[in-house]
């Protein structure tokens, strides 16, 4: 996913090769639910060049008008420039339909959700916060905003006006680290997997089916709030685009270790068909 000019404005949008990874993706888990491998019969793996193939006759003429050129990874690291498509919803959409109706209801959901997001008065605060180029200068202008004002203190002395700086200094590296700060009381979603005696993807199926996650493992506010589970904000680099985005990685507190055994534990292994 990725965010394009359109018409004046910011749309969230897909490549080819974005969707094409998606709907393999989409099929892999349906097969692993239906018990069988992927690729195999009924599951096929969709191939890029194959997917290419395709847009013109889904799309027609209007094909064209989202056409671009991306880099992809070859031998030894190195990239080169790919032909290829970038859609807006609305085709990323008609694409998935000529699919499934299934896969391009799994399409909507999934851009309709990265829109929200996109939207979200918090997405740009938590981008910022998560950028260590944007905390070293919050950082450094509360620091010379202190120093400022107990410099103009004639009354503090040599050793105090030391020691105000300090704590000044130090109370704004609290407030910078709560709001990015991760509590050390955490875990892997992964070894949580493994201590439950089952493997990370089929856990995590089984916390979307208990509402404890999204279809991106992206934890649900009410989870957050519960304090079982944590968003981890991750910020990069975008290869394609150069710019500094956020990404959340699911972690497990240790309260929600728990309700999650006592969860399992219970499971309904023939509504579920969650396998250990």
């Amino acid at each position: 996913m990725s965010i394009a000019k359109f018409n004046g404005g910011d749309a969230v949008t897909m490549t080819s090769l974005e969707l094409a990874d998606f709907i393999n993706n989409h099929r892999k888990d349906q097969a692993e639910m239906a018990g069988q491998v992927f690729p195999s019969e009924g599951f096929a793996k969709v191939e890029h060049a194959d997917f290419l193939k395709k847009v013109p006759k889904v799309l027609g003429e209007h094909a064209g008008n989202f056409s671009c050129m991306f880099d992809v990874t070859v031998g030894n690291g190195a990239t080169r420039k790919s032909p290829g498509y970038r859609f807006q919803k609305r085709e990323s959409c008609l694409m998935a339909m000529s699919y499934s109706y299934d896969l391009q209801a799994a399409v909507f959901d999934y851009m309709t959700e990265l829109e929200q997001k996109l939207q979200s008065p918090q997405a740009g605060v938590l981008a910022a916060l998560s950028d260590p180029a944007v905390l070293k200068e919050l950082l450094l202008e509360n620091v010379g905003k202190v120093l400022a004002l107990t410099a103009d203190n004639q009354e503090l002395s040599t050793e105090n006006l030391a020691l105000e700086q300090k704590v000044a200094a130090d109370a704004s590296k609290v407030e910078f680290h709560d709001h990015v700060v991760i509590s050390h009381d955490v875990h892997y979603v992964r070894d949580v997997a493994q201590s439950l005696g089952t493997g990370q993807n089929t856990l995590f199926r089984f916390m979307r089916f208990k509402g404890w996650v999204d279809r991106f493992n992206t934890p649900y506010q009410d989870k957050i709030r519960a304090g079982y589970l944590v968003a981890e904000p991750h910020s990069y680099k975008d290869k394609e685009t150069g710019e500094r985005k956020t990404k959340f990685t699911c972690r497990v507190t240790g309260k929600g270790f728990t309700k999650l055994q006592a969860l399992w534990a219970s499971r309904d292994q023939d509504l579920l068909e969650v396998p250990r």
